[in-house]
């Protein structure tokens, strides 16, 4: 049977018999291969299940020039071809012949009717009706070459309008399910499936004739609005206006403001929070901030054995000794409250000595445990922070993500910890990144009992997603905390860690312009941006650095002088194309190129290849068997040299995880440091000038700093303090460590039947109780307070087992 006929959209339709694909996607549903009609064979792509080779399949869609391969019919839907008759004994003798038992066949035909097997060809999801099960659905599909259920489901929601990626995504999360979601609530994908967007749901929504003030689509709204403002503002609320006129645009009707306003204010909607009437909170970021505080607040009352003072003091001496270095009041302090306290905060500004101090909390407590490397558990928010951290302490080191079993796409519901540390101590650098949802799930993966120990700069960059987690604990001063302040990381003619400083405190030297030994200025336009960038790119070159050692970054991607323009111009200068060097070119519009000898970074976590957001390295080869650039990006390998790991992309991998990085934001360059940095910054940026953007640029140099654009640009990014994010995290650690500590004071001499803490925290935490904190770093240092404090008339024989 071979028929070709023109459908509506400029669509056709052909019918044949696929046959065995010349490729597959090794992830994905994508296929191409070849069709024959009883007059021709035609090469059809797209996204399939598996097809049968020997029956007929009607495919709708366009035809399409491949540059190489000529005419292609790309597939929109396809649908399995039944030259049945209509009439029920018809398709009951047909689904007998089948093999399909006689009962399930009755039913079929008397269910759905003398078309019954058109009717499946068409909707295979209609079989529901039936009450099938998943054994007879599975056989029932495949006699009737329909695929199998998941093929079904799959091609359904092809026809729905998602991708083949969005799709499987959407399988993977629901199976099954996944129909009956849709039709009950077709907004949950948005809320539980990564990259499913609130209007591509809200259209299929309007398709399925959903009510344009259905209550679960005026929730959806509302969700999205307050995500959106908080994801935009780094805020973990927004204000009640600003959200119903986001929600009211999102709908595409100011009419329905009404209406919305009267689901804020519902009881029985459960996916935002209002607080006082007025603040609204997506509802994981109000109970992410609830549960930090009660998490923070139950290891902060965790039962730990004391330390001999004389023997800590002896540690610490011998770290000294054997490191070559004199350590002041304030880091000594922050050593001792770092292995005396169940959490403690260290902070401090580039140079004064927060790498120091974490090797000698290490050191220290191992000396004072016995313990072994592997009872820690060392965390930093990027791979390049947790590799500064292994160099520095001789101790692996992770990302939080890899810590906690979490891949980075994960929907706000699903940021939690998959498992606890079993460890003595947990030592968390560049805090400062930490959002709120991820410090949520790592909080949580923490055991009474074992040491917390956070570090980190507060004057850096706040975190990507919303909220100032370590900013916030600072300030509440719930928590003994140690700021180290004198610097020491600076040599004789270095000027860059000052440099920092004075930024940092909202001016600049009467000399910033004055070249110095280890930093220089070059004033320009914004035309002459790129220009001048790859100039001292050629010097520190010439100094003997490589691509490697030097990093370019600029606060924004799409203005003159910003990144995709800094990233284009230094591509075609340090990596020109070449006779014999293998490229690949692609893009919506064929405009951007990857070559061998390119400098890349991986823009999402990817566990399962052991690379993560921010790491940056050189692609090492291009493999395909195309010679054309254009068609090699359609199916082109590439492999990628990250520090002494080299890593595979297929095309789907590389055009999603990869982005050129001879420049990156500032933001990206956090938890990094370079020998080489050059900070470009122009007026176009000033939504983004402030003054820690400029700070967390500044103290990512170890070596140079050079800095090119517009002079008002620097001065107005030091002028600028960036202003508080709105959180209540700060409001609710003072209220709940100060209400207990109230309790404490009027707690009975003598408790009876207190649970264990390790019972308190099996039953999700749900109980807090903590004692008055007053210790503080000077009174550890000035040793007005003993160790032993609270441990009268206890000794070591207590102890013993009896």
């Amino acid at each position: 049977m071979t028929k070709k006929k023109k459908t509506t959209a400029g669509q056709e339709t052909i019918t044949g018999k696929p046959q065995e694909p010349f490729f597959s996607s090794p992830d994905s549903y994508y296929k191409v291969m070849p069709l024959i009609t009883k007059k021709h064979t035609y090469t059809i792509v797209g996204d399939f299940g598996d097809l049968s080779h020997d029956v007929d399949y009607a495919f709708t869609g366009k035809w399409v020039n491949h540059p190489k391969y000529g005419q292609q019919f790309r597939v929109a839907s396809y649908k399995r071809v039944i030259d049945v008759e209509p009439g029920k004994e018809t398709a009951f003798q047909y689904l007998r012949n089948l093999n399909v038992d006689d009962d399930f066949a009755r039913k079929i035909v008397d269910t759905l009717g003398e078309n019954a097997l058109n009717e499946l060809v068409n909707n295979p999801e209609i079989i529901e009706r039936c009450d099938p099960t998943n054994e007879q659905q599975e056989q029932l599909f495949g006699a009737l070459r329909l695929g199998k259920t998941k093929d079904v489901l799959l091609q359904r929601l092809g026809q729905l309008g998602f991708t083949g990626n969005q799709s499987q995504d959407i399988f993977q999360k629901f199976g099954t399910n996944a129909s009956k979601v849709i039709k009950e609530d077709p907004y949950q994908l948005v809320r539980e499936v990564s990259g499913i967007t609130f209007p591509l749901v809200d259209k299929l929504a309007d398709k399925l004739g959903w009510q344009a003030d259905s209550p679960l689509r005026l929730d959806a709204a509302l969700l999205e609005a307050a995500e959106e403002l908080t994801r935009e503002s780094g805020n973990t609320y927004c204000g009640r206006q600003e959200v119903i006129e986001r929600a009211s645009r999102l709908l595409a009707d100011r009419q329905l403001a009404r209406k919305l306003e009267q689901r804020l204010d519902s009881k029985k909607q459960q996916l935002i929070s209002l607080l006082d009437g007025q603040r609204v909170f997506p509802a994981e970021l109000d109970q992410a901030e609830q549960e930090i505080t009660r998490d923070l607040n139950l290891l902060n009352e965790g039962h730990l054995s004391s330390f001999d003072d004389q023997e800590l003091k002896k540690q610490v001496d011998q770290y000294e000794s054997r490191n070559g270095i004199q350590l002041d009041h304030e880091q000594t302090a922050a050593i001792r409250l770092a292995v005396q306290s169940p959490v403690s905060l260290i902070t401090g500004g580039p140079g004064t000595g927060k790498t120091t101090i974490i090797k000698g909390i290490i050191e220290t407590f191992l000396g004072l445990t016995g313990a072994q490397s592997t009872d820690l558990v060392l965390t930093a928010p990027t791979g390049r922070a947790a590799k500064r951290m292994s160099e520095a302490t001789g101790i692996n080191a992770y990302t939080i993500h890899h810590c906690l079993g979490l891949t980075g796409r994960e929907m706000p519901a699903q940021i939690r910890a998959s498992k606890t540390f079993d460890a003595e101590m947990v030592i968390v650098d560049e805090m400062s990144m930490v959002d709120t949802l991820l410090c949520r799930a790592l909080i949580d993966a923490v055991n009474p009992g074992t040491r917390l120990v956070l570090v980190g700069d507060a004057d850096q960059l706040p975190s990507v997603g919303p909220g100032q987690v370590f900013s916030n604990l600072l300030s509440s001063a719930v928590l003994p905390t140690v700021k180290l302040e004198r610097i020491y990381r600076q040599d004789q003619d270095s000027t860059i860690v000052t440099f920092a400083h004075q930024v940092n405190q909202g001016r600049l030297p009467a000399n910033w312009q004055h070249n110095q030994a280890d930093r220089s200025v070059v004033i320009c336009a914004p035309n002459q941006v790129a220009i001048f960038v790859n100039k001292l790119i050629d010097w520190a070159k010439q100094q003997g650095y490589s691509l490697s050692d030097i990093q370019v970054m600029a606060p924004m991607y799409k203005k003159v002088g910003g990144i995709n323009e800094i990233n284009a111009f230094v591509q075609s200068q340090q990596n020109p194309q070449s006779g014999g060097k293998a490229s690949v070119v692609f893009g919506r519009e064929n405009n951007h190129t990857y070559r061998v000898g390119d400098k890349v970074m991986q823009r999402v976590n990817n566990p399962d290849k052991g690379v993560f957001n921010g790491d940056i390295g050189i692609v090492k080869t291009i493999e395909s068997r195309d010679t054309d650039p254009v068609a090699r990006g359609k199916n082109a390998k590439i492999t990628v040299k990250f520090d002494q790991r080299e890593v595979s992309y297929n095309p789907l991998e590389w055009k999603e995880q990869l982005t050129l990085a001879y420049c990156i934001s500032i933001h990206k360059s956090q938890g990094s440091q370079f020998p080489v940095v050059i900070v470009a910054l122009v007026n176009a940026d000033s939504i983004m000038l402030k003054r820690n953007l400029f700070y967390t640029a500044v103290t990512r140099a170890s070596g140079f700093l050079l800095m090119v654009g517009e002079q008002q640009a620097f001065e107005t990014s030091v002028a600028n303090a960036m202003s508080a994010r709105q959180t209540m995290m700060q409001e609710r650690l003072t209220a709940a460590f100060h209400q207990d500590n109230k309790k404490t004071e009027e707690r009975p001499a003598k408790d009876t039947e207190t649970p264990s803490k390790k019972q308190e925290a099996n039953q999700h935490k749900t109980t807090t109780t903590t004692q008055s904190h007053l210790l503080t770093a000077q009174l550890i240092a000035n040793e007005e307070i003993s160790p032993m404090i609270g441990m009268d008339g206890v000794t070591p024989d207590s102890f013993k087992k009896k």
